[in-house]
């Protein structure tokens, strides 16, 4: 081969190197863009989850520093395996991190990365919740943070969420002496308001002024592979979905895009290892689950119930008849024939949202019902997801002016359809 052969062949193998070096790392990143527009899922793989999800009233919430501390995985498994209510619980919008696809840094880095929060919740299928810190930059302690931070402040919006939402279990990454700072923090905060939560000298404003009632969580876990009270097959495939929870939590993952998150999925088992640090029904020599004694449907959370005894029985005679309507729906539903269930569906709404207002009435301990109002305001919010999917409801809002400012009038024309 001549000298000029040669020197065109090493330019071309020069040129292939280069394209094969700048292409490949999009592989993964285009994967994830086309498997984003497959979700959130919709149809049967929607409509699927949202059946098994009707006969069960656990709540979990999974808390941390920073925008990208959530595990993922666990969020979808825990919101499309064991269709928990999940949320997750930030403690601030990440505004000190770097920006690894962009010039946006402190506030507006913080706006991105809320944006990144939500779509990651659009896939992982969690619910997105704020304390209300700020990140001011790498710290090397928790005490350290708390020179900053308004840790008394920041403690009363933790117990002000967990008495909202009412969790039944706590879970995080984050310990007290490990890490950064923030992360340290946040560890505290945990501890103190798991028992802060349940106390009614603690924050009584709360209850006096907001209409709060104290909560006890029931458990709270700490990730530790060293030593496991639980173990958790976040590789569990999904036939409906048509995913394991892992690669669905790694797209979801994968929209923290500012942090470089997220990768190529994996198949196959995928462990996740947690510790039980609190826990308010006692320590269990083994677990096989993280709801391992906790009531899991509106029948057992009525069961725990405190106040006139005619009125305990009906509202857990009703509570117990929802769930079986529950459990008949699912047992029952025909892909062949879907909208058969239908009636059951309207059946079920209406009953559980006469339970509500009678539970909102009845003569019982405003504390112990206000777990169950909880769970069933979120039962209706369930029917009702599953009624609209079978009718095939839809509604398009389109408004008179395409740019509206604050203040400005402008029509706005609804169309429904089903």
């Amino acid at each position: 081969m001549s000298r000029t052969g040669r020197f065109r062949l090493l330019i071309g193998l020069m040129i292939a190197l280069v394209l094969a070096l700048a292409v490949a790392p999009m592989a993964p990143v285009a994967a994830k863009i086309t498997e984003f527009a497959k979700l959130p899922e919709t149809g049967l793989s929607a409509l699927l989850p949202s059946l098994e999800k009707l006969p069960v009233s656990l709540s979990v919430m999974m808390v941390g520093a920073h925008p990208d501390d959530e595990d993922n995985s666990l969020m979808a498994y825990l919101a499309k395996g064991v269709h928990a209510d999940a949320y997750y619980l930030v403690s601030n919008w990440g505004e000190g991190g770097q920006n690894e696809i962009g010039p946006e840094l402190y506030t507006a880095l913080g706006a991105l990365r809320r944006q990144e929060l939500l779509a990651a919740r659009a896939l992982d299928g969690g619910v997105q919740l704020y304390l209300g810190s700020y990140d001011f930059g790498f710290s090397k302690s928790g005490e350290e943070t708390f020179t900053k931070w308004d840790r008394q402040k920041l403690l009363e919006n933790f117990v002000r969420i967990i008495r909202t939402y009412r969790p039944d279990v706590m879970i995080t990454h984050h310990d007290t002496v490990s890490g950064h700072g923030h992360h340290q923090a946040v560890g505290m905060l945990i501890i103190d308001a798991f028992d802060a939560a349940a106390d009614p000298n603690v924050f009584p404003e709360q209850i006096t002024n907001e209409g709060l009632q104290p909560h006890q969580v029931a458990k709270l876990y700490r990730s530790n592979s060293q030593q496991p009270t639980v173990l958790v097959d976040v590789g569990q495939y999904s036939p409906a979905l048509g995913k394991s929870f892992y690669e669905i939590g790694e797209l979801a993952r994968g929209m923290h895009k500012c942090q470089g998150m997220g990768g190529r999925p994996a198949k196959g088992s995928m462990i996740r290892r947690y510790q039980l640090i609190e826990s308010a029904v006692g320590i269990p020599e083994s677990e096989n689950s993280i709801a391992d004694g906790i009531g899991l449907n509106l029948g057992e959370i009525a069961v725990g119930l405190a106040g006139d005894p005619a009125a305990l029985d009906s509202i857990t005679a009703e509570a117990v008849a929802i769930e079986r309507i529950a459990r008949a729906i699912v047992a029952e539903f025909d892909v062949r024939n879907m909208t058969s269930v239908l009636p059951m569906v309207l059946d079920g709404l209406k009953r559980v949202r006469a339970l509500a207002e009678k539970v909102a009435v009845a003569d019982i301990d405003a504390s112990s019902s206000a777990t169950l109002l909880v769970r069933l305001n979120n039962k209706i919010a369930d029917f009702e997801n599953v009624a609209s999917m079978l009718l095939g409801v839809s509604a398009d809002a389109v408004a008179s002016d395409t740019e509206v400012v604050p203040g400005q009038e402008f029509d706005v024309t609804v169309s429904v359809w089903n």
